[in-house]
């Protein structure tokens, strides 16, 4: 199964830290040229859950593309 890396914003963090941050986190890959994309409104009224889902754009740095 695949899905985007992802995860919670921490206090304070900037969505392109997250982001940078996530992506090391889940898959071991270094990127840059992070940018916002879109972002989504999420409902989840059987789960009694509002999720604000924020995509982020970038560019997998070094000659490693695979993730881990």
């Amino acid at each position: 199964t695949w899905a985007l890396p992802g995860g919670h914003l921490d206090f304070g963090e900037s969505f392109e830290i997250c982001a940078a941050r996530e992506v090391l986190e889940e898959t071991g890959l270094t990127v840059s040229d992070i940018r916002f994309l879109t972002a989504t409104n999420d409902l989840m009224e059987a789960e009694g859950k509002h999720y604000v889902t924020i995509f982020m754009g970038c560019k997998i740095e070094g000659s490693s593309i695979q993730p881990q």
